[in-house]
């Protein structure tokens, strides 16, 4: 029995799948786990603390089907795979082609995601790039741009530093995300870093003054709890007949630079999941709720969907002036994930809490 023995996503079940099916990737070593790489999609798809335990990350079960071949082949819809993606701000320019009627017309850009990735590994990390035209809809401008996204597997001592001495089996990476525009690019466009997380959990977000957040669409009701100076989510499995579905978002200026995802499976173990990211001034953020195009400033947003089975743990990168006059924005960030009984893994969230 493991901290995720009711999900059958071990790194093994995950890589014979993608092999008898065709799709390209990459297992790097990070810790006591790995840390599973889509090439061509620029994404970190799985993350695990313990290898023969489940995937820290939500993975599309579709994927991982015996008949799953054509997964990536339907040109007409967008295939979500699963993991840890790159997008690019603002969602109300690029991802919705009327603003009249969001829920109608929203989609993914092709040249967004998937994208037209190229890959490069050496001996310390990977290299990821696309480059394409972004298509943003509410200016009518075509958006020229380059992604460049370099992950590093973390090494067991980098991991258990930060634990602070609580003993967890853990993994992890650092990336380092620069999009560029064009210098003749009349708008601001920044990273947007999505990792999606399996439903049953707790997202614990430490702030900088009294807990508030803003909700961007659906209700979130008493899924989001505010305690003090901490913002608590709630990713639950889905319990009622209606979907839960919602998005809320945090300024810069309200939140810490530190995410925790916690799942206990009331068995005695549990895992935790922790993403590091840095922080700047509300105004080098440029992504808005969709119906406020001049509330900028946020810089964590958390999704939910019952319908989707996965939530989002999401975080904008600030956009500044590039050494040429370009808009530029660079993401750097470091993802941890633990897992172990459910005394040490709470032991670990206060170490983390106390420090941001």
């Amino acid at each position: 029995m493991n901290a995720f023995s009711h999900v059958p996503h071990t790194l093994a079940a995950v890589t014979a799948m993608l092999l008898k099916n065709g799709h390209q990737f990459e297992a790097v070593s990070s810790g006591d786990g790995a840390l599973l790489l889509l090439p061509k999609f620029g994404r970190v798809l799985g993350l695990w603390s313990d290898t023969n335990s489940g995937c820290h990350f939500w993975i599309n079960p579709q994927l991982l089907m015996s008949d799953a071949t054509e997964f990536f082949s339907d040109d007409a819809h967008w295939a979500n795979p699963g993991g840890h993606r790159i997008w690019i701000a603002p969602e109300r320019e690029l991802f919705i082609k009327d603003l009249s009627r969001p829920e109608q017309t929203y989609f993914v850009p092709a040249c967004i995601d998937p994208g037209c990735y190229s890959y490069k590994k050496n001996a310390f990390d990977a290299c990821l790039e696309n480059r394409g035209h972004a298509y943003a809809h509410a200016s009518n401008i075509d958006i020229p741009f380059k992604l460049s996204r370099r992950i590093r597997a973390l090494e067991n001592e980098e991991i258990q530093s930060f634990a602070a001495g609580v003993p967890l089996q853990g993994a992890g990476y650092e990336e380092h995300t620069v999009l560029e525009l064009d210098e003749c690019c009349p708008i601001r466009a920044g990273v947007w870093s999505l990792a999606q997380v399996e439903p049953g959990g707790i997202v614990l977000v430490p702030l900088r003054s009294d807990t508030r957040y803003t909700v961007f669409f659906g209700r979130p009701d008493d899924a989001v709890l505010c305690e003090g100076r901490l913002l608590k989510v709630h990713f639950q499995k889905q319990q009622k007949k209606e979907n839960i579905f919602f998005k809320v978002g945090l300024k810069a200026s309200w939140t810490s630079n530190t995410i925790v995802y916690f799942k206990d499976n009331k068995e005695g173990l549990a895992s935790v999941t922790v993403k590091v990211f840095e922080i700047a001034d509300d105004t080098h953020y440029v992504d808005t709720p969709w119906q406020l195009p001049e509330d900028y400033g946020y810089a964590v947003q958390f999704f939910y969907g019952t319908q989707y089975g996965f939530g989002e743990l999401e975080t904008h990168a600030p956009v500044v002036k590039g050494s040429r006059g370009q808009w530029q924005s660079v993401s750097r960030s470091s993802v941890y994930a633990f897992c172990g009984c459910s005394e040490l893994c709470n032991n670990l969230i206060t170490k983390i809490l106390q420090k941001s």
